[in-house]
């Protein structure tokens, strides 16, 4: 995409080879992941691996985010 992707993820690490478990929000961390770099950044950030991270209270003109829906 053109943005970083704001993610519900929070910023704790993932050991290598665990499923990652969704957890209620947990507001004693307010850091969320950002994923994949932005019109902005060189070529090497912008790739879907390329993981960063901020507080969840802060705005960038190039961070976004994805609605999501179940199909009905």
């Amino acid at each position: 995409g053109n943005v970083w992707e704001w993610c519900y993820d929070t910023t704790e690490s993932i050991e290598s080879g665990k499923s990652y478990v969704y957890k209620a929000y947990d507001h004693s961390n307010v850091y969320r992941r950002l994923k994949g770099g932005s019109w902005c950044n060189n070529t090497e950030v912008c790739a879907v691996a390329v993981r960063g991270n901020s507080q969840a209270t802060y705005a960038y003109s190039n961070a976004g985010f994805r609605i999501v829906r179940t199909v009905l």
